[in-house]
């Protein structure tokens, strides 16, 4: 799956939002951190993470194939990288500075090899470019985050970098917001840094974003709502909403919201959003209700995708095969008065060579 456009690249992150907040169980989260990577980001991904003495664990490994995944264990477990090494994930987690390959250069994987055996499973995974970057939530590096590209073809430059550091930060903060919970003892304590770091991730989200309690009050907007609404907390809690949306389409959005707050189920609809400038653009909403163990609705959590450009291209294609279909009836209508005109000629020559003498 190539990530080309802008609007692409918006999907893949809210998607990859939603993905990594369902789970708090840590070692998931980061197994699930580099699946959501491949073949997106990367043909490979990898995820260390710096232990409590300083050490560094392979905690996740992600590719097409699992034997190569296995490989890759391996390789970890046989020539484990020292924290003082001065490239690579080490100098990464070090600095909080990544570090881009855009080509292996001829001597650099002779240069990290341990030995000859180690420089031979690393050339008969056929890396061809990597990037490495720091996990970094609240100011601390957790770990590292590797992609790898080999057998795809396919290399990075600094042009992908900052894509790929928006992931590697949203996913920090999944990533941390999982550590705490998983080593938080008391459950209100665990509650509390579980919804701060909830926030702070929606917050980060590229696109409109808020939550909602079970009967449907909305509680969080997060900054890119604020900025495309230019409106406040105040005036947008609970049912505030109402007044950024078209009018004459709110009633139906009311009742499809209310269906779902009464049935639980999920909610997706598309309808306009007024921004700043009063003006409306098409948003896809889409709501998602969030259980708790015994399956009772605790949360809703929504997104809205700017899919306004979207929409006036599909708007122009249909026009534009509207006239296609008009202009070939024109032209078979031309065709047709033609050929009535040139049997009319034939005619009237005919007639005109039996009247000569």
């Amino acid at each position: 799956m190539q990530l080309d456009t802008e609007a692409q690249k918006h999907a893949f992150l809210a998607k990859a939002g939603r993905t990594l907040l369902s789970s708090l169980d840590y070692r998931e989260t980061l197994q699930r951190l580099a699946d959501l990577a491949v073949p997106a980001l990367g043909d490979w991904c990898a995820v260390d993470m710096v232990r409590e003495d300083g050490t560094f664990a392979r905690l996740a490994v992600a590719h097409s194939d699992p034997d190569k995944v296995a490989l890759a264990h391996q390789l970890w477990d046989r020539y484990p990288t020292s924290a003082s090494d001065p490239t690579g994930v080490p100098n990464v987690i070090r600095t909080g500075v990544p570090e881009v390959v855009s080509e292996i250069p001829d001597g650099l994987l002779e240069t990290r090899a341990k030995d000859a055996e180690h420089l031979a499973i690393i050339k008969s995974l056929g890396i061809k470019s990597f990037v490495i970057l720091p996990l970094t939530a609240k100011g601390t590096v957790l770990g590292a985050l590797t992609l790898v590209q080999a057998e795809s073809g396919r290399t990075y430059d600094q042009e992908a970098l900052p894509f790929a550091e928006e992931f590697a930060r949203l996913a920090a903060i999944a990533v941390d917001n999982a550590r705490l919970f998983e080593g938080q003892t008391a459950a209100r304590a665990r509650a509390e840094a579980s919804e701060e770091t909830f926030r702070t991730f929606i917050d980060n989200l590229p696109e409109l974003a808020w939550t909602a309690q079970p009967d449907g009050f909305i509680d969080f907007y997060n900054r890119r709502w604020y900025e495309y609404t230019g409106t406040t907390f105040e005036e947008m809690q609970g049912w505030g909403w109402e007044t950024v949306h078209d009018p004459a389409l709110l009633p139906q959005v009311v009742d499809r919201w209310k269906h779902s707050l009464a049935s639980g189920e999920p909610f997706e609809m598309e309808f306009p959003l007024l921004g700043t400038d009063k003006l409306p653009r098409w948003f896809l909403t889409r709501v998602t209700p969030l259980r708790d163990k015994t399956g009772r609705v605790v949360r809703w959590f929504g997104t809205n995708t700017d899919i306004d450009d979207i929409r006036a291209a599909r708007a122009l294609a249909e026009e534009m095969a509207t006239q296609s279909n008009d202009t070939a009836r024109e032209i078979s209508e031309l065709r047709r008065h033609k050929e009535r005109t040139e049997q009319r000629v034939t005619q009237l020559e005919r007639e005109l060579e039996k009247l000569r003498p």
